[in-house]
């Protein structure tokens, strides 16, 4: 599992800030997510499955990502290309081993949703949220199961 302040700190802020897509409930949704994908990141790859990454973003999403939303948003699409130093759209395998990368598409993904992000605070809310509009699957996990999740991640024992 990844230490959780170091993942805020050294990863996702500063990857979001890049983007320029930085808030509170951006980064909290961004730890919940991997809390309830990966285990808080134990998992790179999907046990029996294709998702990839902390986040587990599976490769047909990825592509969309870079095929549908991202020409739309030429902006996006520079910052990631130019943080990561790459000239073109890197190939879904970066999602395992560029946590930055991971990051920054797993925010793009949810750039894509019209309704608001939900207050930081509200882990019931953003669980929703996750499970409305990231979860694939909705046998693959609850509202209930990402708080948990997210609760065991950054430490609040209940």
């Amino acid at each position: 599992m990844l230490n959780v302040q170091q993942l805020r700190e050294c990863i996702i802020r500063p990857c979001l800030e890049k983007l320029q897509k930085w808030s509170p409930e951006a980064e909290e949704l961004l730890i919940l997510t991997c809390a309830q994908e990966s285990r808080g990141g134990t998992f790179v790859k999907q046990v029996g499955g294709p998702a990839l990454g902390i986040y587990q973003m599976e490769p047909m999403t990825h592509d969309d990502l870079w095929s549908s939303y991202l020409p739309h948003h030429p902006n996006l699409s520079y910052n990631i290309l130019n943080y990561l130093g790459y000239s073109r759209m890197p190939s879904h395998d970066t999602l395992v081993f560029n946590l930055g990368y991971a990051t920054m598409m797993t925010r793009v993904f949810y750039l894509r949703i019209p309704e608001a992000i939900p207050s930081a605070k509200d882990i019931p809310a953003l669980a929703k949220y996750w499970n409305d509009h990231y979860n694939c699957n909705p046998d693959k996990g609850t509202d209930e199961e990402a708080i948990i999740s997210y609760n065991k991640f950054v430490g609040i024992k209940k």
